[in-house]
């Protein structure tokens, strides 16, 4: 089971993406940091009503690529898990609760010896 699903138990949107690349899972995951989020609609529309970019994608002037770490510095997201094969952040609903109001999740899955499955997934409560 993903560990998203402890946090966002009943969301209200889904996105996910997957990308199958020639790595074992562990080194594929590696890639996360360099992900440009922008290539995710979700992630674009919460991006947008915050004002960091237009719904199309397009970025300040200065800004090359929207990253993970550029997503978890500018909305203050806490990082619940960081493992070789899976990172998990998000934004809290509540401070009582440990229920997220938003969750990003990146996990690698071994797809043989020398491919993995880099899957991205961003729930929405």
């Amino acid at each position: 089971m993903p560990s998203i699903d402890r946090f966002v138990p009943i969301p209200r949107l889904i996105e996910q993406h997957h990308v199958d690349v020639r790595a074992p899972a562990e080194r594929a995951h590696g890639l996360r940091r360099r992900l440009d989020l922008r290539d995710s609609g979700a992630v674009r529309a919460v991006l947008a009503l915050h004002g960091f970019l237009s719904l199309r994608g397009q970025a300040p002037r200065g800004w090359q690529r929207f990253t993970l770490d550029d997503l978890v510095q500018r909305f203050e997201l806490g990082v619940l898990v960081d493992e070789p094969t899976c990172f998990l952040a998000g934004a809290a609903a509540s401070p009582r609760t440990r229920d997220l109001a938003i969750g990003l999740e990146i996990r690698s899955s071994p797809l043989g010896e020398r491919a993995s499955r880099l899957t991205v997934e961003v729930r929405v409560s």
